[in-house]
């Protein structure tokens, strides 16, 4: 395998093996977004002057495995933190407002909407609750008293790599990059509005949505006895998306709450 200057060289996580793997500077060998495997690399010589990427793993897959020649197994589990809960709606002064989602993943919860009065013709609607991601509808005619949807990330963890190789020299530019990504950020609850003129009306804000939670830095395995030079690596976890703002009319829906943020993850160099 060659990758040259300049070159991005896109590949699916599986086992390949090599003689010689050499990826000059600036050259990036990329595993595609949304990965749910381990790569793995088994070469005779490995040169890196340039970039190994893994990034956007996908979440929620359990414990991922790998057998190696001989039964040898890898594996890693990713610990899932939560997303931020939605943010509850505006009351009105007359009725109580939508409860926002509290999530029980790594997507933020929905928001709640805000309560709707209206004075002619009369109608008085408590709020409506999020059940899950989605903030809730308003409750009336009113398009303003929605709550904020939660942030939604499919993917964002670090990628799982294992190096085999019977030599590996890195150059100074060398980068192997694992990191999670940072999550989603809620967006905002409809702004309410009120009025006290000849048609009195009153309607909640809603509350903002959660933000997902960030994803877990990656695992990077290397399993060789002549390493020349060690390159940057970049297992750092993504922070949590933050919760969407709850607007006011003069009624204030609540904001959403932070996504938990990512977890470190490692390098082992065997």
């Amino acid at each position: 395998m060659l990758i040259v200057p300049g070159q991005v060289l896109r590949i699916p996580p599986r086992l390949y093996h090599y003689d010689t793997i050499h990826i000059k500077e600036n050259g990036v060998l990329k595993v595609n977004d949304n990965g749910a495997k381990w790569l793995v690399l088994n070469a005779k010589v490995i040169i890196c002057d340039g970039s190994i990427e893994y990034t956007n793993f996908r979440r929620g897959v359990g414990n991922i495995t790998f057998t190696l020649d001989g039964d040898e197994n890898i594996d890693h589990t990713f610990n899932e933190g939560l997303g931020g809960a939605g943010g509850n709606g505006s009351g009105n002064g007359r009725q109580q407002g939508g409860m926002g989602y509290r999530s029980n993943d790594y997507n933020g919860g929905g928001g709640g909407s805000g309560a709707y009065y209206y004075g002619n013709p009369r109608a008085n609607l408590s709020g409506i609750a999020a059940t899950d991601f989605r903030g809730a509808p308003s409750p009336g005619s009113s398009d303003k008293c929605f709550g904020g949807n939660g942030g939604r990330q499919p993917y964002g963890h670090g990628g799982l790599i294992y190096i085999i190789a019977n030599k590996i020299q890195f150059g100074p530019s060398a980068k192997i990059i694992l990191r999670g990504s940072n999550g989603v950020n809620g967006t905002a609850g409809g702004n309410g509005d009120c009025y006290g003129g000849g048609a009195v009306y009153y309607w909640g804000g809603g509350g903002g949505g959660g933000g997902s939670a960030g994803g877990n830095g990656g695992v990077l395995i290397v399993k060789c006895n002549n390493i020349v030079n060690e390159p940057v690596v970049d297992v750092n976890p993504g922070r949590g998306g933050a919760g969407g703002s709850g607007v006011r009319c003069p009624f204030s829906g609540q904001a959403g709450t932070r996504g938990d943020d990512g977890e470190q993850g490692y390098a082992d160099w065997q």
